[in-house]
Order: C-alpha cells, then structure tokens, then sequence
C-alpha cells in the first residue's frame, strides 16, 4: 500500500503513460490526459463512470496486481493493455486504487503475436511492470548478439541507464517512465531488459561506440524532457555506453561499462 501523499495529482498529470483514479466503489475519480487520449475520450465521460464501464472488453490476470485488458476506444482503435494496480491510502480511512497503463498493442495483440515472438518479446520474457524484457532475457539478447559479433565482425554496444536510488513508489515511477522513453525512442532492433531494479540494459545492434553515445545523448534529453515526472531528471538517470571488444565475454562488457563516467567522451568512448 502506497501512502498517497507521495503521489501528487501533479506528479501523476506529467506521467508519460495512461493514469486513472478509482475510488473505493470502483468509479473513476480522475484521469490525466494520456489516458484521454489513449481511449479517444474526453474526461467528463470518463469521471464518474463504473471501471468496469470505461474498460470494457477482454481481461485477464496476469500477477497480483497487474491485469492486461484488450479494449475499443472510442476512435474505433483496438487496444491491448497492460494495468498495474496500487491501492492508495488517503488518510482518515479513504482509500482509491492507482491504475498505470502501458499500450502493448504492438507486442501482445493476437494480431502481432507472431511478431513478438519472433524478436524475443513473449509475455513470458517481459517484465510486468515496465515490458521490457526481464533480466534473464535481456542477458541472452546480449550473449546472442556478442556471438554474431564474433563471427561476422558486426558492431555491438551497450547502454546502461541508471536511475538514482528511490522509495519503491517513487522508483517503479520512474521505471514505468523511463521505460516508455526508451521504447519510444530506440529502433524496433534494439533491445532493452531490467538488468537491476535501478538499472536498464540496452543492446545496440550495428552500432559502433561513437553512435551509441549519440543515442545516448538523445536519450539524456528525451529523459530530462520529463524532469519532475517521478521525480526523473538529469540528475535522476545517468548514461554510460560502451562499444564491445573483440576480446569482450559479456561480463567484460557489462563491467567497462558500468564504469564508464557519464561525460561526453564517454559517451562515445569505444
């Protein structure tokens, strides 16, 4: 349970994904203005109404406390959703539920399940909360990509992406947040997994040092660009890249580029 006091009405506005406030009857106390448009409705539709009502359609569980939901919006669009749910503590006794909602209509859509599979993103290889891929399957894209690497010559580099150390509340905030920075900004080729809980892993394909510190630094700003959402900044999230070696196994890899200074010339450092 969260302590609502924490999580700002204002924090939740400037969240990049779908926010909704439910209270204890299960009617819709707030929306932000993601989730108006991912459902193609305006709030005053939305305020009042049943849960059940505003997400019609196909649901299943898939952990405690995280549900996907496959929806219409009101546009006509169809859409496969991922939910996490926290139930709030307002104090004096009130109690609402927080629902966090990822579009994965590219990943688990039955029309696209095909798709999925064949890069690597089955619901079983994606972490719950954030969906990306969990620690084990971002760990074989690496050793998949180092192998090919070694046998054809292509470029490979990694991105770390650190967040800084944070309440649990605050700091699957600023995962979720994080997370759909990355998918929104990376190639359909790369791959991004949860190395650590304060830590992404992200795996460039044909891409040299020099390249990956560019997308590092469009990362850095696509970041800084939602300072204050979560508590996420340029001081909240730090950078690192490093290109592999010839002579890199993934754990030397992993070790240069963790310590690896996020500057400039890190940044492209080979």
């Amino acid at each position: 349970m969260t302590n609502a006091s924490t999580l700002s009405r204002d924090t939740l506005a400037r969240l990049p994904m779908a926010v909704l406030l439910s209270d204890a009857a299960d009617h819709v106390v707030w929306v932000n203005d993601a989730f108006c448009t991912l459902l193609a409705a305006p709030p005053e539709s939305l305020v009042g109404a049943p849960v059940e009502a505003v997400l019609t359609g196909r649901s299943e569980v898939v952990a405690p406390g995280l549900r996907r939901f496959a929806i219409t919006a009101d546009n006509g669009r169809r859409l496969w959703l991922q939910c996490t749910e926290t139930t709030l503590d307002e104090g004096d006794g009130a109690m609402t539920t927080l629902r966090l909602f990822d579009d994965i209509s590219s990943l688990d859509g039955r029309g696209n399940a095909r798709s999925a599979a064949a890069f690597g993103r089955t619901p079983s290889r994606l972490d719950g909360v954030t969906g990306a891929l969990t620690r084990l399957a971002v760990l074989q894209e690496l050793s998949a990509q180092i192998s090919r690497s070694r046998r054809y010559g292509n470029r490979l580099s990694v991105l770390l992406v650190r967040l800084a150390p944070a309440a649990e509340s605050a700091l699957e905030l600023q995962r979720r947040a994080v997370a759909q920075v990355l998918r929104e900004q990376l190639r359909w080729v790369d791959s991004t997994g949860i190395l650590t809980p304060e830590e992404f892993l992200v795996v460039l394909p044909e891409t040299d040092a020099r390249s990956a510190g560019k997308v590092a630094r469009k990362l850095s700003q696509a970041i800084t660009a939602i300072e204050g959402e979560a508590g996420i900044g340029a001081d909240h999230a730090n950078l690192t890249v490093a290109g592999w070696r010839p002579e890199d196994d993934m754990q030397a890899l992993l070790a240069r580029v963790r310590r690896l200074d996020d500057t400039p010339a890190a940044l492209g450092a080979a």
